[in-house]
């Protein structure tokens, strides 16, 4: 019997607006082999378009309401935003690599974002916490697969460095060709691992996720946009290729993959949003104190202690970091007590008995009583107070510009539906222009100000970027179709059609049926399976210094406070 065989490729933050300049050039062979044979098209991601909740919607085929995951961190209204992060085992809905396996095919998954702790497949799959760092982060299913990687790949000799590692020990400058040097090895890394795999296993499904376009484009893009106002023509001349030879090599990673894979296999590129420039800060906490709906306290917002800590982090909160490159390990590794300043999380901050209304990492809740720990609003009142909140952002203009700053402001039930849907953010929205990214710290004097210009700090981000990349060809693609509007939530049924599997019929998304050819759709009718109440699935515990290292990198990369 013929094995249908898939594979997708993600390319994290992956866009058109990178990618078409590139393919005028001729520079992105492979990616443009694959539109030429079969098709493109933007792919609408979730809302909000971020990697949580949007990798997750793609491995379920479900919205939020449905798998349960809206961001980095649970329990929004329990704990007012400050809830332990997720990881696997919070997914309340069955992933597409659990469903093949269920199904006896065999599949690869490499560093697909949310996959850690890695989860139990029929085949392989390698992950790491957040973002591509040190190699003994890295964990697989089952366990050996890593340390043979490790061993035949000699990954542990790539020395490659942490990104928290790179901040703590740059000297000024350094730090940004640091981190580029990290992201080629680390492209190279995830196609060599992958390509291994790919002999090892004999496999049905094979996806690999490239994340180092994410973070070139976060933190180089003012470097190769004279419209940014922290371009500086020097920076250009080092560091504006940045972003466009990190597409080049993962170009020529996915032509290595094509190439191992064969002609029988179809494929999937795709990204789980987009990316553009990002000037300022929308400081939505200020902006809900100035309204009235939130109050602080009065508190200090920072305590001071004493804390031991490793010499390489104390040297370089002293402007010594050039410093400690030539320090032995042992000594720059040694912990020595040192004065710490330690920032109070804002829910210690705010008087609750006073406030109405809270900001979130990517929306707005309500202190609704009875769900909040110290709500005060009455579920009478939660409607008009939510509408009254929608309304002052839709008037908001940034005082220096005088441009609209907010451009869609949706309540929950608007864009989510499922049993999980108590557990999201009461208000969610999206700026006008990608310029504005909201947050929910304290720490300005204005309601938006620019964002801080120093070296890796961010001038891209996708909080508005609704519309990633997807493109795709294959035995069974039609070659020049048109794609009608497909979204993140249609790749899990478009690829079990593909493999001859039922898709569950709890699933959101719809069977890209105009890419498919006319042979295939004859043949093979949509099937449907009556879906089973998903029990999760067990993994290794988080320890408390990964999850501390987690929370780091995600502050680093302007995820959390």
């Amino acid at each position: 019997m013929k094995k249908n065989k898939v594979a997708i490729i993600g390319i994290d933050g992956g866009t058109f607006d990178i990618i078409d300049p590139l393919l005028k050039k001729g520079d992105l062979p492979n990616i443009a082999s694959i539109m030429k044979n079969g098709c493109r098209s933007e792919l609408t991601t979730t809302i909000p378009p971020i990697t949580l909740p949007a990798w997750v919607s793609l491995a379920t085929g479900v919205n939020p309401a449905k798998h349960g995951i809206y961001y980095f961190s649970s329990d929004t209204h329990k704990t007012y935003d400050e809830g332990p992060l997720v990881n696997t085992t919070n997914i309340k809905a069955k992933p597409l690599w659990q469903i093949l396996t269920e199904n006896d095919k065999k599949c690869i998954a490499v560093t697909i974002p949310f996959t850690y702790p890695p989860m139990k497949v029929d085949g392989a799959m390698v992950s790491f916490p957040v973002r591509t760092g040190q190699i003994d982060k890295f964990r697989s299913y089952p366990p050996e697969i890593m340390d043979e990687l490790k061993r035949e790949l000699d990954l542990e000799q790539q020395k490659i460095e942490s990104l928290r590692h790179i901040l703590n020990t740059s000297a000024k400058g350094d730090a940004s060709s640091r981190v580029v040097s990290l992201h080629k090895k680390a492209v190279e890394m995830i196609t060599d691992a992958t390509l291994y795999l790919m002999d090892k296993v004999d496999w049905s499904f094979l996806m690999t996720v490239f994340q180092s376009s994410d973070v070139m484009q976060h933190c180089f893009w003012a470097h190769m946009d004279k419209d940014h106002p922290y371009y500086k023509a020097a920076n250009h001349e080092k560091y504006g290729n940045v972003i466009f030879d990190t597409y080049r090599k993962i170009d020529a990673a996915i032509g290595r993959i094509i190439k191992k894979a064969g002609k029988d296999t179809t494929f999937i590129i795709m990204s789980d949003h987009g990316a553009a420039p990002v000037h300022k800060y929308f400081f939505t906490n200020k902006w809900l104190m100035k309204k009235g709906w939130l109050v602080l306290n009065g508190k200090r917002p920072y305590k001071v202690d004493i804390k031991s800590r490793p010499l390489e982090k104390v040297l370089a909160r002293i402007g010594m970091k050039g410093f400690i490159r030539f320090l032995p390990y042992h000594v720059r590794t040694a912990k020595i007590p040192s004065p710490n300043k330690r920032f109070l999380p804002l829910s210690e901050l705010i008087d609750w008995s006073k406030t109405k209304a809270y900001a979130t990492n990517t929306g707005i809740n309500i202190n609704l009583k009875g769900r909040e720990p110290n709500g005060i609003v009455e579920q009478g009142e939660y409607d008009r107070t939510s509408n009254n909140i929608r309304e002052e952002l839709y008037k908001l203009l940034d005082p220096q510009t005088g441009e609209k700053v907010i451009d869609k402001v949706f309540r929950r039930d608007e864009i989510y539906h499922g049993p999980y849907l108590e557990d999201a953010y009461d208000l969610y929205f999206t700026p006008e222009r990608s310029l504005y990214l909201p947050t929910k710290s304290l720490n300005s004097r204005d309601i938006i100000e620019p964002l801080p210009d120093k070296e890796m700090s961010m001038t891209a981000h996708h909080f508005n970027c609704m519309k990633g990349i997807f493109m795709t060809q294959g035995p069974n693609i039609s070659r020049k179709c048109r794609p009608d509007s497909p979204e993140i939530i249609d790749i899990l049924p478009t690829v079990l059609y593909l493999m001859g599997i039922k898709i569950p019929d709890n699933v959101d998304g719809r069977v890209l049926e105009e890419v498919v050819n006319e042979d295939y759709l004859r043949d093979n009718l949509i099937g449907f399976s009556s879906a089973k109440a998903y029990e999760g699935h067990e993994a290794t515990p988080i320890l408390k210094q990964d999850e501390d290292e987690i929370r780091r990198q995600l502050r680093n990369l302007g995820y959390i406070e």
